[in-house]
């Protein structure tokens, strides 16, 4: 959980909650329209969608339940007090979502790795608009950098801003220019980009393993290692063939 960015605040106006429904709506349709490309019987594809919804809801309760953990102070809450004051990890819902949409996948036999590749695009633009219900609702906002840019004052550094940036741009390159293995550049652009970020934010982000590495950064490295080592064996495969 993380306070409000003094200068903007809807107060109890629920706009983090409306931008992840329009998130998981426009994501939804951008699959729709995605997997017209998956060579496979139609009614598949539309069925999919409700797996996608249970693995968004699960995500959900990963990236909330995460919290009650990395924040030691949330351990006195009631479970009650737990599921509504103590927010949402991107990682810890994005870890949930990917986990139980490939198994839902396998389980009901799906092309798994093709209807995933279409799914990432999804992925990216539900993160941009959710990253963007942050910035409306004044949540993980930076440290305060004082920057004057012509007539424009920053008063804190845009963490915020620079990952929406990515997670557009990465959208983008998803849809017209790359088209396999997403799933692989994603996983390694966006926790680079994360990783660094996370130097300049000015809210708390909780405890995990380690104090002079927030979990953000931790997970960070530990997906990039998997991905790394995932290509390493690949290589190595490909070249004892």
């Amino acid at each position: 959980m993380t306070e409000l960015h003094p200068l903007i605040n809807f107060g109890k106006f629920p706009i983090f909650g409306i931008m992840v429904a329009i998130g998981f709506l426009s994501s939804a349709t951008l699959y729709i329209y995605n997997s017209k490309k998956i060579n496979d019987e139609r009614y598949k594809k539309e069925d999919l969608i409700i797996l996608l919804g249970i693995s968004f809801l699960i995500g959900l309760a990963t990236s909330n339940i995460s919290n009650w953990f990395i924040y030691p102070e949330y351990q006195a809450f009631t479970l009650i007090e737990k599921i509504k004051f103590s927010g949402y990890t991107f990682y810890f819902g994005l870890i949930g979502f990917l986990i139980s949409i490939v198994i839902l996948l396998k389980l009901f036999k799906y092309q798994y790795s093709e209807y995933l590749n279409e799914i990432v695009p999804s992925i990216t633009l539900f993160h941009a608009i959710g990253r963007t219900g942050c910035l409306l609702g004044g949540c993980c906002y930076g440290k305060i950098c004082n920057i004057t840019i012509s007539s424009l004052a920053i008063d804190r550094f845009p963490v915020r801003e620079i990952e929406i940036l990515v997670l557009i741009s990465l959208t983008i390159l998803f849809q017209i220019k790359i088209k396999k293995r997403r799933i692989y550049l994603y996983l390694t652009v966006y926790p680079l980009a994360r990783f660094f970020i996370e130097y300049m934010r000015g809210d708390n982000r909780g405890y995990l393993f380690i104090e002079f590495l927030s979990p953000s950064q931790i997970i960070s490295l530990i997906i990039i290692g998997i991905i790394l080592t995932i290509l390493f064996l690949e290589i190595l495969k490909n070249k004892f063939k």
